[in-house]
């Protein structure tokens, strides 16, 4: 028996909805979010404040990997792009 303690908290609806779009392939932030509209039918949509700290709660409890920076078009800045964890 596990102790409660011990358990992570629930999965919140759009914490759902990023293991959701990201379990189809590796994925930037603004992908991400495009997704969860998209599979959602824009009734679950993550601003942008609150993506970052439910990747990182999803990171730290196993679900979620950072797999890799690619460039961003014009910007020219990196992106990283997030997986589902393979274990």
């Amino acid at each position: 028996m596990y102790a409660t303690s011990s358990l992570p908290k629930p999965l919140k609806t759009a914490e759902f909805y990023i293991l959701l779009v990201l379990a189809g392939a590796p994925l930037h932030r603004y992908a991400i979010k495009g997704a969860i509209a998209n599979a959602s039918l824009d009734s679950v949509q993550i601003k942008d404040g609150n993506l970052y700290p439910m990747l990182e709660r999803l990171r730290d409890i196993g679900f979620v990997d950072m797999v890799s920076l690619s460039p961003a078009g014009k910007s020219g800045k990196e992106r990283l792009h997030y997986q589902t964890s393979e274990h």
